[in-house]
């Protein structure tokens, strides 16, 4: 795999993970895996979202407690004026 990483003039390393990348997309369900990822990533992007516009509401991290679904935990809000 050197000596074609070199004819191609790119770095080995460079070479082996293109060719490793490459394998796992033939891999049967690797574009499902991908479609999961790629969704997961979108849901927890939407979920800091709605956890930062549940900081702005008044008064809300005084009324939740620890057993409620909107509590943050060590995730909560952190405002000066709490």
């Amino acid at each position: 795999m050197a000596q074609v990483a070199k004819d191609l003039g790119v770095n080995h390393e460079t070479l082996r993970t293109l060719v490793r990348k490459a394998q796992e997309a033939e891999r049967p369900g690797a574009a499902a895996e991908t479609a999961k990822d790629a969704e997961l990533a979108r849901l927890r992007q939407e979920a800091t979202g709605l956890e930062r516009e549940m900081c702005r509401v008044p008064g809300l991290s005084r009324s939740v407690h620890p057993g409620h679904p909107a509590f943050f935990g060590d995730r909560g809000c952190r405002r000066a004026s709490l």
